[in-house]
């Protein structure tokens, strides 16, 4: 996907969504600080935005909205982390790929043996999505039991379905709870589950959840609701 805004731009508002009404008219000509890209449209034609827009009858002075990116135009200006408003420089436009995450809570204690599990896992993952794609964080649980977490990224081009799937085939049995929105797709795993008894990747690996994010294109909303 290439991203047109970042969070911190000043947009203007130019098109209503079909859902608004007319008591929403007085935001056509509106400014407002872009948020985020929140998924696809239900057409599966385009990305859906979030934006901030300064509303004096909000109790924080300010309401989140959510339009397509076509109803919205670049003002030349951006928010900087003080809330004062600049110029923006030229810039290229940043392509968000898509991403596979996932969340493993271990058995272990952040250490020499946390280490090693996160050589094992990387070089699975890489096997997968390739050197260099693969980004790991070590991360401690305030549940006694499971004191380490890793946080996975993976960077899977426009491949995210595709690597969910073969992340799925490492371990055929304990994977439960698919969610599927017609966009992103998310799992869970735990050995309790698991009647055969196969690890995911690691035996010091009791937990997993997973999602994909198909950011490259927003069609597969309009492909699964076809």
């Amino acid at each position: 996907m290439m991203e047109k805004f970042r969070p911190g731009d000043i947009v203007r508002i130019v098109a209503l969504p079909d859902e608004y009404g007319p008591e929403d008219a007085w935001l056509l000509g509106r400014e407002a600080v872009f948020t985020d890209y929140v998924g696809p449209g239900t057409s599966g034609t385009h990305w859906d935005v979030s934006v901030h827009i300064d509303d004096s009858q909000d109790v924080d002075g300010a309401s989140e909205w959510g339009f397509s990116e076509t109803d919205i135009v670049a003002t030349g200006f951006s928010r900087d982390y003080r809330g004062w408003r600049r110029a923006t420089p030229p810039r290229q436009a940043d392509i968000r790929e898509d991403w596979v995450v996932l969340r493993l809570t271990t058995d272990l204690q952040p250490g020499e043996q946390i280490a090693t599990l996160v050589e094992r896992v990387t070089a699975v993952f890489a096997g997968i999505v390739g050197d260099g794609h693969a980004w790991i964080a070590v991360d401690r649980r305030l549940c006694p039991e499971h004191e380490a977490e890793l946080l996975v990224w993976l960077g899977a081009g426009d491949r995210a379905l595709a690597v969910f799937e073969e992340i799925v085939q490492l371990c055929n049995w304990g994977w439960a709870g698919l969610d599927d929105d017609g966009w992103r797709r998310a799992i869970l795993w735990e050995p309790a589950a698991d009647e055969h008894g196969d690890p995911l990747i690691d035996e010091h690996i009791v937990w997993a959840e997973m999602s994909a994010e198909p950011w490259s294109s927003p069609a597969r909303r309009r492909t699964t609701a076809a």
